[in-house]
């Protein structure tokens, strides 16, 4: 999936074996998953300027949407310097209305096509 906020979208679900590894990236990313006890939460992966080495996870959905470069801070309201090296919650950026998205896509019952559609009908509406 691209569009003109979207850069690319990628399905993470599933177990990350051994280690989960991040290496460098420019771009900041907005992250829909859920947990084995069907908790959902949508977090805002800012750009990382080192690797970073973590365990494994056991996601049943995991879904990352790269933004387009110089959307991330007319999206998400905050100077992107603010999100450098930091995994913040969308909902201590968009307050309720990101729980509000987080409880809609959860209900969605993992169906990426709509999940992903929800998720940039939702960045949509912020610009």
């Amino acid at each position: 999936m691209t569009s003109a906020l979207i850069e690319d979208a990628h399905d993470l679900s599933g177990g990350t074996g051994d280690r989960l590894v991040h290496v460098p990236d420019t771009a900041t990313a907005v992250v829909f998953r859920t947990t084995a006890d069907g908790r959902g939460d949508l977090v805002v992966v800012g750009p990382r300027t080192r690797a970073a080495y973590f365990a494994g996870k056991d996601l049943p959905l995991c879904l990352r949407v790269r933004l387009r470069p110089g959307t991330a801070r007319p999206l998400l309201g905050v100077p992107i310097s603010a999100l450098v090296d930091r995994t913040t919650l969308l909902a201590e950026l968009w307050g309720d209305a990101a729980v509000r998205l987080e409880r809609r896509l959860t209900r969605l019952d993992g169906d990426r096509r709509l999940i992903l559609e929800q998720l940039e009908t939702a960045l949509r509406a912020r610009m």
